[in-house]
């Protein structure tokens, strides 16, 4: 017969547990935390108190307990960067990469890891401009774990609403050589042309990071027109 514990179990269990506990103090002399990330938070945080062992059997049999967040030692981890450093490795895939550390303690006072290798994807929703097509996690200096996310952009919109618009603005431009003179409708077409990409360029200019590392490609052929 398995006796259960009861609420009087748990009272007792934190009670004794928490009288002469001190949350500034970290649980050893080398905290070993293990995270595991998921694209929208932190899914799951692993570590050893010895502060808070208990023997099951002087608390009702009770294995496991709640404890409140305030009540105890929890890591300081800080995101070092908001997922903007961005490395180009192709025309449209980018690394995103994002270092997760705990900044108050060095190597030897933290030990800081990952349980898996690759970021944890269930509850992610797709994104209508990006692609993610592969995720990892590796090892940072200092006491820290950095997950990187390689990322394709998604170029139907792209190529619908800018860059369709400026062939065929492009290949209309030739024929203003092609109407007579007698027309009068060279300068009214060549003028045409050039407000329509105006308009493009003010388009692509909204669209492209305000950024001089990487030029947009677009930018560059609509600034020689």
């Amino acid at each position: 017969m398995v006796s259960a514990y009861t609420v009087n179990d748990t009272t007792t269990l934190h009670n004794d547990k928490l009288s002469n506990y001190d949350k500034r103090q970290r649980p050893q002399s080398q905290t070993n935390l293990m995270l595991e990330f998921g694209l929208m938070h932190i899914t799951e945080l692993d570590w050893h108190d010895e502060q808070l062992q208990w023997n099951a059997s002087d608390y009702g049999n009770m294995t496991d307990s709640m404890f409140m967040l305030s009540q105890i030692w929890i890591p300081p981890l800080v995101l070092s960067n908001a997922a903007d450093e961005f490395k180009i490795i192709g025309d449209n895939s980018d690394f995103a990469s994002s270092p997760v550390s705990s900044w108050m303690f060095l190597e030897h006072m933290i030990d800081l890891g990952s349980s898996t290798s690759t970021v944890n994807l269930d509850i992610y929703k797709e994104h209508g401009e990006w692609d993610i097509i592969g995720t990892s996690l590796s090892g940072y200096k200092l006491p820290a774990v950095e997950f990187t996310l390689e990322l394709k952009r998604k170029y139907s919109y792209y190529l619908l609403n800018m860059l369709l618009p400026v062939i065929i603005l492009a290949t209309m431009a030739p024929f203003v050589f092609i109407l007579p003179v007698e027309s009068g409708e060279k300068i009214g077409f060549a003028l045409t042309i050039l407000l329509s990409l105006s308009v493009v360029m003010t388009i692509v200019s909204d669209n492209i990071p305000p950024t001089s590392t990487h030029i947009c490609v677009l930018s560059m052929i609509l600034s020689k027109f």
